[in-house]
């Protein structure tokens, strides 16, 4: 079965307000791809695709964005739901196949995103749509997917991604960044702060207007907690500080901090029952979220390019700061990532996941369980899972307190822009009240932890 050929007429609608589902109970594991519909089976295949590329969060929250947006306006050009995002054609053939348009606009989309895994993908799309059929309704989601795909596509291919990256060695002035051990690499994505938002207004829209000075007791308490818990031979670090570190690592390899968030939306979504246009709505949303939270945090992290507790510790006498001193031989549990300290991605990129889907679920109230690096852990909420994920980086000795109390608020900054103007249906009044006090809730416990 052939992909129809593409014409693109996109166009970039005004967003809309959040539509929430309902509570939920609790999940574990991923959702076995024989039972998951086409949304879900391919973002898990996306998943796998990440993996192999070894790509940097920000990259994984772009491409799974766009991949998951060609899916929901593939979705929305039949059932008309909510506003397109970048495609307005809609369907000519009544009951045009969702699925087919789902599986045709994934499958464009992830196999120019991920050239190398193409082989992945078309053994996929050989066997998915062979089930579909042949019918006109078929055929016609199979057009509407890969014109969808190929909107969203050509709306990004200007976004500034691919100019991103350049040399960016730091600076070896006291408080700067500058590249660490074993490798030394420069800082990765320097430009990433650059990019065009999916939602938010631009990359510094909710940046912090400064950060804490070397000098003060808050840097000096951040620092002693980081070189008390965070060294590699910490006697006070427990067993379960350990295994929260492990867990979030997510690093190079694995389907990194924004993939969590997915296997997290996936299995809620298959607890709840979700509908395709459930879900295509879900992963549109978080995957805009975690996107945009990618290009805010970055450019927190190089507008003040703040150093590394690594490089901090060993220069600990050189800071002017009479509650901090040098630690020869200090070296943090976990290889020190080669960007800058302050905001921790992962405490922005989880953050703005819990509040996306909090705000789509109606909840922050979620139990849930999920697998990771071997281990199983479970919450009670969302924004727990967000609050753990970066305090583990506390505990693995790559960021300070204020980098991950910062994440977390810049990261629901940008969740609830997302919620407030992303790929969902109108809400009810009551709804928008509720997600305005979770988010209020959450930042208020953010400016409590930083006034202590």
């Amino acid at each position: 079965m052939q992909l129809a050929p593409l014409d693109w007429h996109g166009r970039f609608d005004t967003l809309v307000l959040v539509k929430i589902a309902f509570a939920l109970i609790g999940l574990l594991g991923l959702v076995p791809l024989a039972t998951a519909d086409e949304a879900t089976f391919w973002n898990q295949l996306a998943l796998k695709a990440i993996e192999q590329a070894g790509q940097a969060p920000p990259m994984v929250a772009r491409n799974l964005a766009i991949a998951s947006i060609a899916q929901a306006d593939a979705v929305n050009s039949i059932s008309g739901v909510f506003p397109s995002y970048a495609y307005s054609g809609s369907a000519q053939v009544s009951g045009a196949s969702k699925e087919a348009a789902v599986a045709a606009a994934a499958y464009q989309s992830l196999s120019v995103l991920f050239p190398n895994q193409k082989s992945m993908f078309d053994a996929a799309w050989a066997s998915r749509s062979a089930t579909f059929g042949s019918t006109a309704q078929v055929q016609e989601g199979i057009r509407l997917g890969a014109e969808s795909a190929q909107a969203i596509l050509v709306m990004r291919a200007t976004d500034g991604a691919a100019s991103a990256n350049y040399v960016f060695n730091g600076s070896n002035d006291i408080g700067s960044w500058r590249p660490t051990g074993p490798a030394f690499k420069p800082g990765v994505l320097p430009g990433w702060g650059n990019v065009t938002p999916f939602v938010i207004q631009a990359g510094a829209q909710f940046r912090p207007a400064t950060i804490l000075q070397l000098t003060s007791d808050q840097y000096a308490d951040a620092y002693n907690e980081v070189a008390t818990y965070g060294a590699i031979n910490s006697s006070l670090r427990t067993s379960d500080m350990t295994q929260t570190v492990d867990f979030w690592a997510a690093n190079a390899g694995t389907v990194t901090p924004p993939g969590m968030w997915n296997q997290i939306a996936a299995n809620v979504g298959s607890q709840q029952g979700n509908s395709l246009e459930d879900n295509v709505r879900m992963f549109g949303m978080l995957n805009a979220a975690l996107a945009d939270a990618g290009i805010a945090g970055w450019d927190t992290k190089y507008a003040y390019s703040m150093w590394r507790p690594e490089t901090a510790i060993a220069n600990g006498d050189l800071d002017g700061n009479n509650g901090t001193s040098g630690i020869n031989g200090w070296a943090p549990y976990m290889i020190t990532p080669n960007h800058p300290t302050c905001v921790s991605g992962h405490s922005t990129f989880s953050s703005a996941g819990a509040t996306v889907l909090a705000s789509f679920f109606g909840t922050d109230q979620v139990q849930f369980s999920l697998e990771s690096a071997g281990y199983t852990r479970s919450f009670d909420s969302l924004f727990a899972a967000a609050e753990e994920a970066g305090q583990s980086r506390i505990y693995g000795g790559i960021h300070f307190q204020f980098d991950n109390q910062m994440g977390l608020s810049l990261g629901s900054q940008v969740g609830a822009a997302v919620a407030q103007n992303g790929l969902t249906p109108t809400p009810e009044p009551a709804t928008i009240a509720g997600l305005g006090l979770a988010v209020g809730a959450l930042l208020r416990r953010r400016k409590s932890k930083n006034s202590r």
